[in-house]
């Protein structure tokens, strides 16, 4: 920022063409990548979990009735108690042996919950 625009309290832009794409990205592009994640996402959890599995034909839907972001109010929540029931490994989507780390309550409040992350995870190193 230069100091004229410091001074008044502005921000430069970044110079045209610097921005990635979906930085850029028009309203209707976001939704479809959304959409296109979340249909992901809910195969996933769908063909992987047995818990979701039952959730979605209980409710009567399946992750290829997702055909715009409003149909998510078709599929069920995941909610506390569901956590609980399954506690610890039971709403994992990927095999044990591909976790790198898991994440849990101390169920101070109740029972305890877990989720874990697949894939590399990155360490801030020294500062």
């Amino acid at each position: 920022m230069d100091a004229a625009s410091a001074a008044q309290g502005r921000q430069s832009c970044a110079a045209p063409g610097s921005f990635e794409p979906i930085e850029i990205a028009s309203r209707d592009e976001i939704g479809a990548l959304q959409l296109k994640r979340l249909k992901s996402t809910l195969s996933h959890a769908y063909g992987n979990v047995a818990h979701y599995k039952k959730a979605f034909d209980t409710a009567g839907v399946h992750p290829d009735d997702l055909k715009s972001l409003d149909d998510l109010r078709k599929f069920p929540f995941t909610r506390k108690d569901d956590l609980r029931a399954h506690y610890p490994f039971g709403m994992f989507a990927i095999p044990r042996e591909q976790v790198l780390r898991v994440h849990a309550s101390s169920g101070t409040t109740g029972s305890p919950r877990s989720s874990a992350t697949a894939g590399a995870i990155s360490t801030p190193g020294p500062t």
